[in-house]
């Protein structure tokens, strides 16, 4: 008979912990950092535990992610990792990560960068139970369980490049904004071009910034406000600088924390097609777009095809195509309205909370099965999409379950274990003694399937044996084609052997 000593009546899942893996500074940019922290925040107020891994050579990003009140492990700091910098192989990097990671128990690692996909992704993998990648390029192939990409909301664009069963979370709907930016700005519909934003990201390479507020001074004239928005480390610091001490109407904002209230006042934003175009959108802030990067130039056109932004060239017609604009704008000024909310429309600032509402680990628990769990239990082994999958096929009759649900709550060694989200039974798992180990199974209820929970459950259920004294291998036998049970128990940890998918049960 299962155990049913105190504190072993309900195991639950420890507190999630999640990883996110990703770069950013000087020659990448602060978006992926930026969108990894909005998701970390999210997480992080639904009770995980949030770790930052880099190999980025920018310390002020490592201080900014420090400062935001999260944990960052610096590859190039654990013992025996590659010490070589960004440039270094996806196999190299992927080793310094389970280095990094090894013991931490992680339960989804999100990894965020545009040099690493399915090379690195298929050596990290077995050691998480669920792997993330947010992407915007479809360039590469990934071998990942979930793959979110905000630009469009076009499977088409991964075909071939992610597995079958691969979650997609495409479109806007995905956007990672911040929550202080899903205040609303004033009504678009009476706006005239008065105060202008302009950002161009932190660095501003080539000076964007200062070039859109010499258009608008040669287009709108000197009594424009303008808000121009830099970071410390930008080469064009210095001489911002000097542009809004002769400039009375021009205020310079330096590493602003509150760009939620510069845009709220704006009528117009002018900047590039990164993640700020999304908190534009949700803020219904009409914008004039540049693909300053190559990875911009899908969100920029469709930005623009959607109605949501004027999209201007990056080149040197960069110039002479925003006066343009600004004098379109000027003499139309129900464009503004138009674009604010078509920028409403598509942005609602909730995809964080969407996004964690799919990765993040259930509050599931397990229990032991009792006998008024038969009739339950019965049911889910008899439905179809489970038989289905069984090594037996066959409709098993109500005497014979019955015989065999008794026979194995009495077997000493024999653990039946019920998963519960909330107190509602979502499948149970079934340890069931070998000569050397166990052999385990696992079904889920009818309306628990195609959420990702056979590998929490599996975790839960092992957590629970080894909490009761249970040590040693375990196995389980899966059917030839079933990939989501295939799945489950690799992300669970359990490995290939032959026909069968073998784990240790151990601490840690």
């Amino acid at each position: 008979m299962v155990p049913d000593g105190e504190g072993l009546k309900a195991a639950p899942l420890r507190r999630a912990l999640i990883a996110f893996r990703v770069e950013g500074g000087a020659g990448v940019g602060a978006g992926h950092v930026r969108r990894c922290m909005t998701l970390a925040r999210e997480l992080r107020d639904r009770g995980a535990g949030i770790l930052f891994v880099s190999r980025s050579r920018d310390d002020s990003m490592v201080q900014d992610i420090r400062e935001s009140g999260f944990d960052v492990i610096e590859l190039s700091a654990v013992a025996g990792s590659t010490r070589s910098g960004p440039g270094t192989s996806q196999i190299a990097d992927a080793a310094d990560t389970n280095r990094a990671l090894a013991g931490l128990g992680v339960d989804c690692l999100v990894v965020d960068s545009y040099a690493l996909g399915a090379s690195w992704e298929d050596i990290v993998r077995p050691n998480v139970l669920r792997l993330v990648a947010i992407d915007d390029l479809a360039d590469r192939a990934h071998c990942v369980d979930v793959l979110i990409d905000p630009t469009v909301d076009r499977a088409d664009r991964y075909e071939g490049l992610v597995e079958p069963g691969t979650t997609l979370l495409l479109g806007p709907s995905y956007a990672l904004v911040e929550r202080s930016f899903r205040r609303s700005a004033p009504d678009a519909d009476s706006r005239e071009l008065r105060q202008l934003l302009v950002s161009f990201g932190s660095l501003d390479g080539d000076a964007h910034g200062l070039r859109a507020v010499e258009a608008i001074r040669a287009t709108l004239g000197k009594d424009v406000g303008i808000d121009l928005v830099l970071g410390r480390h930008s080469p064009h610091l210095a001489a911002a600088r000097q542009v809004a001490a002769a400039d009375g109407r021009l205020a310079l904002h330096v590493d602003t924390d509150d760009m939620p209230a510069l845009m709220a006042q704006a009528d117009l934003s002018i900047g590039a097609g990164g993640t700020t175009s999304w908190e534009r959108a949700c803020m219904g802030v009409p914008a004039l777009v540049a693909a300053v990067a190559d990875n911009q130039r899908l969100v920029v056109d469709e930005l623009a095809r959607l109605g949501v932004a004027l999209s201007v060239p990056s080149d040197a017609r960069f110039d002479e195509e925003a006066g343009a604009a600004l004098r379109l704008l000027w003499r139309s000024p129900g464009i503004l309205g138009a674009m604010a909310a078509a920028g409403r429309r598509l942005v609602d600032g909730k995809g964080a909370r969407r996004i964690a509402d799919l990765i993040l680990p259930p509050s599931l628990s397990v229990r032991p099965a009792s006998s008024e769990d038969r009739a339950l239990i019965f049911s889910w082994r008899n439905d179809p999409k489970v038989r289905a999958a069984s090594l037996s096929t066959d409709e098993i009759p109500w005497e014979a379950h019955c015989r065999w649900f008794e026979s194995a709550l009495a077997h000493e060694e024999t653990s039946i274990l019920v998963g519960e989200i909330e107190a509602v039974p979502i499948g149970v798992v079934r340890f069931d003694p070998l000569v050397s180990g166990y052999r385990v199974s696992v079904y889920l209820a009818a309306d628990a399937h195609g959420r990702g929970y056979g590998a929490w459950l599996l975790r839960a259920a092992e957590l629970w044996m080894i909490a009761s004294g249970r040590r040693g291998a375990v196995s389980a036998e899966i059917m030839a084609g079933n990939h989501a049970s295939v799945a489950a128990f690799e992300a669970a940890g359990y490995v290939q052997r032959m026909t069968l998918y073998e784990r240790v049960l151990q601490d840690g």
